[in-house]
């Protein structure tokens, strides 16, 4: 018993380096109002500002092309049900439930469309695992994104918001991951 519990605390300690496991402000995705939209006005400006100061290779105006990338290899590597790649691509709680899916052979609680008509900047937040800590291992950017696809269920476009995150101390731009899909 004594080695599971060794085994669950390194993994713990791992995926914690990996993925922040939080999400910020996601609520104010889904039910906006006048004032968290006038909040986000000057929130989003701040963590821009901050995230292109950190993150040299970061311009807000050609994030786009890196969440539709991400977004595609993710879809890739899980029709190819390539755990590898998949690893890459996500923080460590959504690798999980792609894990678990493939290995129960269900679907994702959530959709994977293939035809993505359009997508845009919507929110950046900054989140630290310890609140008065300037540790950049700890520190990690976030990045939503509203993805507007076409449901051939439906026969009409779908908006959906899914989130990237970035740990500061990671320099390379591969680095950004999906950590929520909508």
């Amino acid at each position: 018993m004594k080695g599971g519990s060794i085994l669950k605390q390194s993994a713990d300690r791992i995926s914690h380096n990996i993925s922040s496991g939080t999400i910020v402000d996601l609520i104010d995705v889904h039910n906006p109002t006048f004032m968290t939209n006038i909040k986000n006005v000057f929130k989003n400006k701040l963590v821009l500002n901050t995230t292109e100061s950190i993150f040299l290779d970061f311009k807000k105006s050609t994030f786009h092309e890196v969440a539709r990338d991400k977004y595609f290899d993710t879809l890739t590597a899980y029709k190819r049900k390539d755990k590898v790649d998949l690893m890459k691509h996500l923080s460590i709680p959504l690798y999980d439930i792609f894990k678990l899916s493939m290995k129960q052979n269900r679907p994702l609680p959530f959709t994977l469309y293939e035809d993505v008509k359009d997508i845009q900047f919507y929110m950046a937040r900054i989140y630290s695992q310890h609140k008065h800590a300037n540790n950049p291992n700890q520190t990690w950017h976030q990045v939503t994104c509203k993805f507007v696809y076409y449901d051939k269920l439906l026969g009409k476009e779908v908006a959906k918001f899914n989130v990237f995150e970035r740990r500061e101390s990671d320099t390379n731009q591969k680095d950004w991951r999906i950590c929520h899909f909508d």
